[in-house]
């Protein structure tokens, strides 16, 4: 008699599932029951498309990652234990395309306590700052570089000793940091730095301020806001905010005096600055959370918002209405929970009312006019929302935004050029999926513009999801390995988020380029660049072609001399000479008793103005004779004389001065010819 022996598997069971997943997520978990708790016993398979593999298990869980190829719709599994199945497939998840606040697949590997500032640059590098010791595996301490792809600036590492609250990207690449910090890159720095664009400690720049500093704003001249919890800036007593010169050099003139933590700063366009914080004075005036000072640091006695808590975000709108958010609960003496807005006169918005239940701790703006909210709130206008939530313009919950943290603290907010939503703070998951102090969010598009639509004028439009900018200048150049070249300063188009400068004399093809400032960050304290380039093409002048035939660059310096002749490049134009091969120079002469000077012109350089002056002492000149767009050198005095020979495109002229040169009231005559584009 034989006895045969066998083991039976208890049935395999995948628990269906119609939990959102979206196409760009990497890992999922599947449940059910009897799966293996060993490693390599279990197998899964997804149908219509996907393939995963299963790195960690428990009799009840299947850990799959290196989640790839589903598509959207119903995502089906059939799970494969020790070689039995769980038979026919079973809806494991539902698979959508990332919408507006689905987390988007960015993971720095954070290792700390917290990520406190983001602040992007225009090159679509990211820095990030707070109280960390990693990044993506590198030892990296309160600060770091995120490359535009997500990996590590392996070659940027300033290595603050301590808390980074603020980051600042300056105009030629340089990054201003504020915090808690004493010393930077091993060399004593308290509390402001400024490091290159690689990451190396301005050696020069040292505010040197005796405690915490909480909010970097940068002025459009330069000069440097600082708010904080200090009392002393460079040895001289400054009470919670100060200004720095470009240098670092303190602003004697400058000092508004709050008796409290200034958490939050804010530039509006007519360079007037708005403070927030713990204060309930300035300058010795009762001013409770909420100021504003003018550029010499005189408080602003009409504007009086009057708030009951503290205010640790201000954030300026394109219409130049002001966003406040905090822990205070009125404004005005009308309920207000942690966030309001007031207009530039600091009245109340009697109709926007997002109330937030919980304190507030940074807010950005989308070009769009939607406000991003990030704080310790549960709920906002009565619906539940885990510390990042979206408004819209007037104030109600945009109900399909809702990202959701684990419950931690977002403390940070800001948007990169391409609208997307950097999150900084204190939590370890985002819509279930784990990230640690820093996470990215999808948004909707943005929308930017940049035009000339003539010679004179060019426009940045912007909208969408774009953050909202301040600050913006415009440049050009010639061509893509040309330095740029400054316009000016834009304007804003009426209260709009667009930009535009006007003025402009713009030739030949050629780049141009507009570059905004963003706002974020823990107290709103954080800036950053964003830039967009175009192409434009306008007709060359006579001059610029003339340029570019014979020195390669249509726009070469005019007063230039290539061949050492002595004649600038503009001269070279006007009287038909080649810059590269000398040429005769004027010719000073007397004739019919008269100092004359003979020349010739470029009938073709209809772009410059000739004008032969004369004087006495080399000090006072007198228009003589003009030639302008090509015609003709015609006399502007009675007595001067001009004579213009030649039938061709060169002509020869003669100008006779208007004094003989026996005339004792004239006994030292000079004549000059001058071209101007």
């Amino acid at each position: 008699m034989e006895a045969t022996a066998g083991f039976n598997f208890p049935p395999l069971i995948v628990t269906p599932s119609t939990a959102k997943l979206l196409t760009t997520a990497t890992t999922l978990t599947i449940t059910g029951t009897n799966f293996s708790p060993l490693p390599g016993q279990n197998t899964v398979a997804f149908t219509p498309a996907g393939t995963g593999i299963v790195t960690a298990s428990t009799t009840t869980t299947l850990a799959v990652t290196s989640l790839t190829g589903q598509m959207p719709g119903t995502l089906s599994a059939v799970a494969t234990t020790n070689g039995v199945s769980s038979g026919a497939p079973v809806p494991v998840a539902t698979v959508v395309v990332p919408g507006p606040g689905d987390l988007d697949p960015l993971d720095a590997g954070v290792v700390g306590h917290s990520i406190l500032a983001t602040a992007v640059q225009p090159d679509g590098k990211t820095i990030i700052a707070g109280s960390f010791t990693s990044v993506l595996g590198k030892p990296r301490n309160n600060i770091a570089r995120l490359n535009a792809d997500g990996t590590l600036d392996t070659g940027f590492n300033p290595n603050p000793d301590s808390q980074v609250n603020s980051v600042a990207v300056e105009a030629d690449g340089r990054i201003l940091l504020g915090g808690a910090f004493t010393r930077v890159g091993g060399a004593t720095r308290n509390r402001i730095a400024r490091v290159s664009a690689l990451g190396a400690l301005d050696v020069d720049f040292n505010p040197n301020v005796n405690a915490s500093v909480h909010s970097v704003t940068l002025q459009g001249d330069g000069r440097i806001l600082l708010g904080g919890a200090f009392t002393r800036v460079g040895g001289a007593t400054r009470n919670y905010i100060a200004r720095v010169d470009a240098a670092g050099l303190l602003d004697e003139g400058f000092n508004p005096n709050a008796n409290g933590d200034v958490l939050s700063v804010a530039v509006q366009t007519d360079s007037r600055i708005l403070l927030g914080g713990v204060f309930t004075t300035v300058g010795e005036t009762a001013r409770n959370r909420i100021a504003r000072v003018d550029g010499a640091g005189l408080l602003d006695l009409g504007f009086n918002p009057d708030l009951n808590g503290a205010v640790s975000s201000v954030a300026v709108e394109a219409d130049g209405r002001i966003l406040l958010g905090g822990g205070f609960t009125t404004v005005g003496g009308t309920a207000r929970n942690r966030i309001a807005r007031v207009d530039a006169a600091g009245l109340l918005d009697a109709d926007f009312n997002p109330n937030a239940n919980v304190w507030v701790y940074s807010v950005a703006v989308q070009s769009d006019g939607r406000i991003l909210l990030g704080g310790d709130f549960t709920m906002v206008g009565g619906t539940a929302r885990i510390r990042i939530a979206r408004v819209n313009a007037d104030g109600l919950l945009d109900a399909g935004f809702n990202p959701n943290t684990d419950g931690g603290v977002v403390l940070s907010v800001a948007e990169q050029a391409d609208g997307r939503i950097l999150l900084g703070g204190w939590f370890t998951t985002v819509g279930g999926t784990a990230r640690n102090a820093l996470a990215r969010l999808v948004n909707d598009p943005a929308i930017q513009t940049l035009s000339a639509p003539d010679a004179t004028h060019v426009t940045w439009t912007r909208g969408g999801s774009s953050p909202e900018v301040s600050q913006v200048t415009f440049e050009k150049r010639a061509d893509s390995g040309a330095k740029w070249i400054p316009l000016g300063k834009g304007t804003r188009i009426g209260s709009t988020p667009s930009w535009q400068l006007s003025g402009l004399s713009l030739t030949g093809p050629g780049q141009l380029r507009a570059r905004g400032r963003t706002h974020g960050g823990f107290f709103n304290g954080s800036s950053g660049l964003v830039e967009q380039v175009a192409a434009f093409t306008f007709p060359y002048t006579p001059f610029q072609q003339w340029k570019l035939t014979h020195l390669g660059d249509a726009n070469a310096p005019d007063d230039g001399d290539p061949d050492f002749d002595g004649l600038p490049t503009i001269l070279e134009y006007a009287t038909g000479g080649d810059p590269d091969v000398a040429g005769p120079l004027p010719v000073a002469s007397t004739v019919d008793g008269k100092l004359a000077i003979t020349f010739p012109r470029n009938t073709a350089a209809t772009d410059v103005t000739f004008t032969v002056q004369g004087s006495d002492d080399l000090s006072t000149w007198t228009d003589l004779a003009r030639s302008t767009a090509g015609a003709p050198m015609v006399a502007l005095a009675v007595g001067v004389n001009v004579v213009e020979t030649g039938a061709g495109v060169l002509r020869t002229v003669e100008v006779r001065d208007l004094f003989l040169t026996a005339d004792p009231a004239h006994p030292r005559r000079y004549l000059r010819l001058r071209e101007l584009p």
